[in-house]
């Protein structure tokens, strides 16, 4: 699905499991987001390439052959800085030491309620100072700025 450049927030939604991936896109949609899905990291870093922003990535830690923790890597490592909120099958203690590193926001494990992710994910916007969970603010250049010095 693809969703129209305007001023929602965007969420990519990378999940093998395209059940879960569904539930976990329904969510979101239904709260007014703009939601970009897929299938692993490698085809969630192609959505990011193609796209002018991608605002939040909800991923899964265990794809192929593209992991969720890769794609965080991948991200980094191309300038990307975009906050994660990463799902994992498994304990993630590994993870866990260096989630920050990447940018990886909240680790939640499976099986996590959409709804949990949504919240998650307009705490992160209110954090930003957006005034509405998916609704931009003004951009800080298309307003007036005071000239004196």
């Amino acid at each position: 699905m693809t969703v129209p450049e305007n001023n929602h927030t965007v969420i990519l939604v990378a999940e093998s499991d395209g059940v879960n991936r569904s539930r976990i896109v329904s969510a979101f949609q239904a709260r007014g987001y703009g939601v970009e899905q897929a299938v692993d990291g490698g085809s969630a870093f192609h959505v990011i390439r193609s796209r002018r922003k991608i605002d939040l990535i909800v991923a899964g830690r265990v794809m192929a052959p593209v992991t969720g923790f890769e794609l965080a890597q991948t991200l980094l490592a191309n300038g990307y800085d975009i906050p994660i909120l990463m799902i994992c099958d498994s304990d993630p203690g590994d993870l866990i030491i260096t989630a920050s590193r990447y940018n990886i926001r909240r680790i939640f494990n499976a099986p996590v309620e959409p709804d949990i992710l949504c919240e998650a994910a307009a705490r992160l916007f209110r954090e930003k100072g957006r005034s509405s969970p998916h609704i931009l603010p003004e951009k800080p250049a298309d307003r007036e700025t005071d000239t004196q010095q």
